[in-house]
């Protein structure tokens, strides 16, 4: 596929990066049919990856600091990259198909590269059922755009749909009423922030709305969403996973950037700060637990 060109003759835009799946890899399967979307990117061949991506315990995987991934790239002489190591993005991975997962690994060598020159991005481990490691060739929110709770935009309902799992967990961390910091577009699409808002539903479906879209489908428990936030600022966002990452305490979690393209980050699960008191803390944004802990090394 590397240099095909399309029926008027021209090169596609992503040819000198698109990579062929190996013959012996099935096409990825289109699972739900929800994939007509009424606006969509360039096409972006999505090639299986073999590395295999190490699974951690409770749902966690290992932390990348952003400081330390941009050192390494500035070794490599490659600019930074937007997303790090198990940062949750949607893949653009066929001409009209988006799919969630997590970044997996860096600037992996391209296959179709022999000399080694050529660099993807990123490596992404895509979310059950495809469950398939693919590669990114841009980072460009046309191929890799980070997940969020949708609403700021429009076809958010589109959005939220491509990032639903096969199935939802049953508890929940908030009531209606809760004051919680979601996490959102920021104002350049390209990154995210953390913003204040209040619960107003909780376990509400998007049957009814999905159907309108795709009358053809049985949504039933998949379209089982576990809040809906209004926003302090004005817009509802729908959370469609009761997630550290998503949506947390706002008592914990104040309004800031989230990914920022100045390289700061606040994502990580267990986050340990100084109080005002000049004593030390560890937050833990899944239970929301908080414990006093000694001051870090330096």
């Amino acid at each position: 596929m590397v240099g095909q060109e399309t029926s008027n003759g021209q090169a596609p835009r992503d040819a000198a990066l698109a990579v062929e799946p190996p013959a012996n890899n099935p096409p990825i399967v289109k699972t739900m049919d929800i994939w007509e979307r009424p606006r969509y990117c360039t096409r972006v061949s999505a090639a299986p990856m073999g590395a295999p991506v190490q699974d951690y315990d409770d749902g966690e995987q290992a932390p990348l600091e952003q400081t330390d991934a941009e050192a390494s790239l500035g070794k490599l002489g490659l600019p930074p990259l937007r997303f790090a190591k198990t940062d949750r993005v949607l893949c653009l991975v066929d001409e009209d198909v988006w799919a969630a997962g997590a970044v997996a690994s860096l600037n992996e060598d391209h296959p179709g590269d022999p000399t080694g020159q050529t660099k993807l991005p990123y490596v992404v481990k895509l979310d059950p059922p495809i469950g398939r490691l693919i590669c990114v060739p841009m980072d460009d929110n046309d191929c890799c755009a980070p997940e969020v709770c949708f609403g700021q935009r429009a076809e958010a309902l589109w959005w939220t749909l491509f990032c639903l799992p096969p199935a939802q967990a049953t508890a929940r961390r908030f009531r209606v009423g809760d004051r919680v910091a979601v996490a959102v577009e920021d104002k350049t699409d390209d990154f995210s922030d953390w913003v204040s808002g209040t619960v107003i539903e909780v376990d509400f479906s998007l049957e009814a709305d999905a159907k309108r879209l795709f009358p053809h489908r049985s949504w039933g428990i998949a379209s089982r969403i576990p809040y809906k936030v209004q926003l302090d600022k004005g817009s509802r966002v729908i959370v469609h996973r009761d997630e550290h990452w998503l949506v947390r305490d706002l008592a914990l979690q104040p309004p800031g950037p989230r990914q920022a393209a100045n390289g700061n980050r606040c994502l990580h699960r267990i986050e340990t700060r100084q109080r005002s008191d000049g004593t030390w803390e560890a937050v833990d944004h899944n239970t929301r637990i908080v414990r006093s802990v000694a001051a870090p090394m330096h």
